[in-house]
């Protein structure tokens, strides 16, 4: 996805916070890649990212790979990250054989093959359903993406794990599943909840992969309460 997938909480948020939205190589305006990365990789570039506008401590939100992302940072530099907040993710998927083939798949044949099949998992049928408009607008940013981009970070995908580190994460932690994704689903939000000190778990009903677009309301005020300070008051 690109960082358009947060257009809906952005009011939310803007009422109290300053937010950068960056995107992953290959994908909206970030340029493409063609190398192996890993997720260590991707953290790095966002701590790349921050020191080069001034920031020094953060809040960070991320869904599906970019939560991933998050979970990193959040354990490579604890002392910068003051809450944390992923959606949809896992620290290890335990499908290396699906994400290793989806790779091959896309570099040879690119996205089309794999598109269709994608965009089901990102919803719900009742919300496909009924939002044909906003899974059209999701099956465009999809076959946006650059395809080579797309296979190197598939394979990353397919060698994650970031269990061991879990643990070293002091941020506040809110993760957020989706009740009915079955991409990522919410049996790993639990996992990544149980491993991290200060965590919560919000099961949001009547949402899948994608969950901040089927439920922006819901995940707009999750976010709001975690990333607010106790007892603030608003601007």
């Amino acid at each position: 996805t690109t960082t358009a997938i947060w257009d809906s909480q952005m009011p939310a948020l803007l009422r109290d916070h300053a937010v950068i939205r960056y995107d992953h190589p290959g994908h909206g305006s970030s340029p493409p890649i063609d190398r192996r990365c890993t997720v260590a990789d991707l953290a790095s570039d966002v701590i790349a990212l921050l020191e080069r506008l001034g920031v020094g401590r953060f809040s960070f939100c991320g869904l599906s790979l970019g939560g991933m992302v998050g979970l990193h940072v959040a354990s490579d530099v604890p002392e910068r990250v003051q809450s944390l907040v992923v959606c949809s993710t896992s620290a290890r998927l335990d499908a290396a054989a699906f994400w290793s083939e989806r790779a091959a798949l896309v570099e040879r044949d690119g996205l089309g093959p794999v598109a269709d099949a994608a965009i089901a998992r990102w919803f719900t049928p009742a919300f496909a359903r009924s939002h044909p408009d906003v899974v059209s607008r999701a099956d465009e940013m999809f076959r946006s993406i650059d395809p080579i981009s797309y296979a190197r970070l598939a394979e990353l995908l397919a060698d994650l794990d970031l269990t061991g580190t879990l643990g070293a994460i002091r941020a506040p932690t809110l993760v957020i599943a989706g009740a009915d994704d079955v991409a990522i689903p919410p049996a790993h939000a639990d996992r990544v909840a149980e491993a991290i000190p200060r965590s919560s778990v919000l099961r949001v009903t009547g949402g899948a992969h994608l969950v901040n677009i089927e439920q922006p309301i819901v995940v707009a005020d999750a976010l709001v309460r975690h990333l607010l300070p106790r007892g603030h008051a608003g601007k």
